[in-house]
């Protein structure tokens, strides 16, 4: 005699269930895409120049 089996829940609606946030806080937060963070680049910018000016007066 077979018994019967309960079919497995859909991977999909699982994590669509998962996703939702508890907090109402959370939902903007989990939108947000973080941006370049140009302060770096221009920091970098400022150090080669001053590598290569410092590598001009130092040589004869």
């Amino acid at each position: 005699m077979s018994r019967f089996v309960a079919p497995r829940p859909n991977a999909s609606a699982l994590l669509q269930r998962q996703a939702k946030p508890r907090n109402p806080l959370v939902a903007p937060a989990l939108k947000r895409l973080a941006g370049r963070h140009q302060t770096g680049n221009l920091r970098q910018q400022a150090t080669r120049q001053l590598r290569e000016q410092l590598k001009t007066l130092d040589s004869p």
